[in-house]
């Protein structure tokens, strides 16, 4: 059996009910290039009918189609495929054009947000591998992480931040002293909640507050405007979550950053 233009449209999608009126005439794809409407030429003439083995090799046809047509003003690529969506992003990128996902992007998956999430965990459960991947982020990262890199996390049998301060403080290398005492200073404020119950309004002011304080650059970029939007909506509502256990919020802003999405700026005359 042909494919049902309907049966893989949306149903709030517009062009729901007409392809639905066109699957109830019994019409097949491979034919509307051949409607005819009187008075005219169809506005389906130019519509092609093309088979492919799977969504690698569609995600290609429709990138070449797309580019190929690309002195248009715009140039949409319509699907609710999210995979095929992924695969012409990842075709798109080899031709050096970038794309505009009108579904959004994910929030969750932002460098600040990674920057945020591993803050909260290195801090609130004292985890040293999320403190390593923390300070080589791009708002951190520096020769001095290179030199602590090498001279003291790649000591053996160190399990948490506590231990990493002992470490630290019996060192005799005086810069990396210097330089972790200024980059715990902030942090130190959100560790102090850690095994205790707080306000969840109190940790998200102290989170934020830490975050300002370590890096002036998370808030440039439409990424950093949607993630301090993301916070002040959370900061707005904080007060409705009462107290909650302090390692809990790692988790829980997590599921809070799932569905967040954000729309950047048409950057590219290609369009999802």
């Amino acid at each position: 059996d042909p494919l049902k233009l309907a049966d893989v449209i949306s149903p709030v999608s517009p062009l729901y009910k007409i392809k639905s009126i066109i699957d109830h005439a019994g019409v097949k794809i491979s034919d509307l290039q051949n409607i005819d409407i009187a008075g005219g030429a169809s506005p389906a003439a130019n519509i092609q009918y093309i088979q492919v083995e799977n969504f690698f090799e569609e995600a290609e046809l429709i990138v070449s189609l797309a580019i190929d047509a690309g002195g248009q003003d715009r140039v949409a690529i319509v699907t609710n495929n999210r995979d095929l969506i992924n695969l012409c992003e990842i075709a798109l990128n080899k031709y050096g054009y970038e794309l505009q996902n009108m579904h959004g992007k994910s929030l969750l998956a932002t460098k600040v947000a990674e920057f945020s999430l591993l803050l909260a965990e290195a801090a609130l459960l004292g985890d040293v591998k999320k403190f390593t991947a923390l300070i080589k982020t791009p708002f951190l990262f520096s020769d001095m992480v290179c030199q602590f890199d090498l001279k003291i996390l790649r000591r053996p049998a160190i399990d948490d931040i506590e231990q990493l301060l002992e470490v630290v403080d019996a060192s005799e290398d005086q810069a990396i002293k210097e330089w972790l005492g200024n980059l715990w200073k902030p942090l130190s404020t959100l560790y102090d909640f850690r095994n205790k119950k707080a306000q969840f309004a109190d940790l998200v002011n102290v989170h934020v507050g830490v975050m300002n304080a370590l890096s002036d650059d998370l808030w440039g970029g439409e990424d950093g405007f949607a993630m301090s939007e993301f916070f002040r909506e959370v900061i707005d509502s904080a007060n409705n979550l009462g107290i909650i256990e302090s390692e809990y919020y790692p988790d829980l802003m997590r599921q809070l950053l799932a569905p967040a999405k954000f729309f950047p700026k048409v950057v590219s005359n290609i369009v999802a």
